[in-house]
């Protein structure tokens, strides 16, 4: 009686396992496995129980869309005998979703204080996640005799010792670019193991792979980064603003951008990006200008007192027209009222003409540079990302009514709602009042054009980069030392946006 009353409960009990074994499991809800120590002989049921759990990790560790049953026991049950020829479903996402959820013996990875920096042509910014503003910001100079680097070069060197570390998003130097990151790593210290410490590195459009390949090895191999990720500075500018779907309108310090972004992913067939920035704009003020330079100024440090000017004296004319007009009434000998006058930290008075609107209007009309007025010669470009750098002189608004166009038209109301402006030479006053107008002539769209400029566009790149590393979800998008030792810097392009 014992006997019959024991194998029907070993019959009862592996039907009920089975059943349970086919519900598919949730995430963070997986149970540890059974560890038995046995010291005596096990029971029957006991010996039920260990196949029971074997067979249903199995099941979801092996199989995501169907199973066959071919395992046997040694005196198997009718019940299991009858399985061998009876195809199983699992559900479809079971072994996707567990392959995230860690086992009980394996540890979780989270890093702490993640670091973000960005390397401008202008600026390097250096922080943490989470950092409302960058703690480290300096010029991204190397000085050639001595090897010092950031403001420590720039302060007591001339032009003709110095070495910008980008050039047009390229590192120019890859020991120029060692130099720099060494100067991160005493600050970061990446040696030590007792700092778990990843970076967050931002990066522009349209670069080829290759250079984030070699950025991985030298960060991997020479500094020891525990973890690594990159993330495009327009796409990080967007997440600044508080959004994840838009136009990103970067104007740098020696390109401008136009990225349309869906869902945190740029849209690479829509991307345009114009070689016009706050470096050309300016040379352009000075070559315009009839103010003189006091003595006191330091012939090393004009393009600071010109770029100072601009920032200060910059103004956005209403229109093309008006624009126009202005022009010719500064030719004609008669400033009026137009001049703006300010005062230089010495405080030397300088008064600049109508040539102050130059700077703004270039980015609506290229060809007001010498430069652009020749369509460059582009039949040598090797890399065909390079091709993509507008060799026309449309203007910055032309630019965004073809990126938007180029997207679908489900999404061409989204991006038009959310039009984002960042960059160092996106901080003319007026400036996004007069691309909202021009963008909204352009395109001739019944949707309404809306520019956000937020006040710390200047930083956009690093505040959004600082929101993306802080985020819990993005711990599984960071390549792992480990990752690289597998795959080789090839990890770097695979597992980053």
């Amino acid at each position: 009686m014992y006997n019959r009353l024991h194998a029907v409960a070993i019959q009862l009990s592996s039907s009920l396992f089975f059943l349970w074994s086919l519900v598919p499991l949730r995430r963070g809800r997986r149970k540890p496995y059974i560890q038995q120590t046995c010291t005596t002989p096990p029971s029957p049921l006991s010996l039920s129980f260990s196949f029971l759990y074997s067979y249903r990790k199995f099941l979801f560790e092996y199989h995501s869309t169907s199973v066959y049953i071919i395992h046997t026991l040694p005196c198997p049950p009718p019940f299991f005998v009858l399985l061998v020829h009876v195809a199983m479903k699992v559900a479809p996402n079971t072994a996707k979703i567990l392959r995230n959820v860690p086992l009980p013996n394996e540890a979780a990875v989270t890093y702490t204080n993640p670091a973000v920096l960005d390397i401008g042509g202008h600026s390097t910014r250096l922080g943490f996640a989470g950092d409302n503003a960058p703690r480290f910001c300096e010029r991204t100079v190397v000085q050639k005799s001595t090897g010092r680097v950031f403001n420590d070069a720039y302060a007591e060197s001339d032009a003709a010792d110095l070495a910008h570390v980008m050039e047009d998003g390229y590192v120019t130097d890859w020991d120029h670019f060692e130099l720099l990151v060494q100067r991160v790593d005493d600050m970061l210290v990446w040696g030590d193991t007792d700092h778990n410490t990843p970076l967050l590195l931002t990066e522009k459009a349209l670069l080829p792979n290759t250079q984030r390949q070699k950025m991985a090895e030298i960060l991997y191999e020479k500094f020891n980064v525990p973890a690594l990720s990159f993330g495009l500075s327009p796409v990080l500018a967007l997440y600044a603003a508080g959004l994840s779907t838009g136009v990103s309108v970067e104007l740098g310090y020696s390109l401008s951008h136009v990225v349309p972004v869906f869902q945190g992913v740029s849209l690479f067939h829509s991307i345009h990006c114009l070689s016009l920035g706050g470096r050309d704009l300016t040379e352009l003020l000075r070559s315009k200008s009839r103010a003189q330079l006091p003595a006191s100024v330091a012939p090393q440090h004009h393009t600071d007192v010109w770029a100072y000017l601009k920032e200060k004296c910059g103004r956005t004319a209403e229109g093309k027209d008006d624009y126009n007009a202005l022009v010719d009434l500064g030719a004609g000998g008669s400033d009026g009222d137009i001049v703006v006058e300010q005062r230089l930290p010495d405080g030397t008075v300088l008064g600049i003409g109508p040539e102050c609107y130059t700077p703004v209007e270039t980015f609506f009309q290229p060809h007001l540079l010498p430069r652009m007025k020749e369509l460059p010669d582009q039949s040598n470009i090797l890399c065909e990302v390079q091709l993509r750098t507008s060799t026309s002189s449309r203007g910055i608004h032309e630019l965004l009514a073809d990126s938007v166009k180029r997207c679908d038209a489900d999404l061409q109301p989204l991006m038009w709602d959310s039009v984002v402006l960042s960059g160092g030479s996106s901080l003319f006053r007026g400036l996004a009042t007069r691309l909202e107008v021009e963008a909204s002539v352009v395109s001739a769209t019944s949707e309404r054009v809306r520019v956000v400029a937020p006040t710390e566009r200047k930083e956009s790149a690093f505040i959004g980069g600082s929101i993306l590393a802080s985020l819990p979800t993005f711990q599984d998008l960071w390549v792992k030392r480990s990752d690289y030792d597998e795959t080789g810097s090839m990890s770097v392009v695979r597992g980053c946006l």
